[in-house]
């Protein structure tokens, strides 16, 4: 059996250049840092709840209601529909 974790591999010619190709690119990342290259950037937080569809930054739950609307996406979003039927001038 030949893969990632077997004797076999540690032992092929594609762990060898895998490995080479690891060195060199963390030589270059470092010599980048060194020079000041690198810029950080910050990645927003991100939320899971229910609230809405998919992961969302925490800065989406200013639209709920208040901050203890926890009801799924699709309530919220069915009864939004029913709000805005029910608010239509006669």
């Amino acid at each position: 059996m030949y893969g990632t974790g077997t004797r076999s591999y540690h032992r092929s010619a594609e762990h060898r250049e895998n490995k080479r190709q690891q060195k060199l690119a963390t030589k270059r990342f470092l010599e980048k840092k060194a020079a000041g290259e690198l810029k950080a950037e910050t990645a927003p937080l991100l939320c899971r709840c229910h609230s809405f569809r998919f992961p969302h930054e925490i800065s989406a739950h200013r639209r709920l209601k208040s901050d203890f609307d926890w009801r799924p996406f699709e309530q919220r979003e069915a009864e939004q529909e029913n709000w805005e039927e029910w608010a239509k001038p006669l």
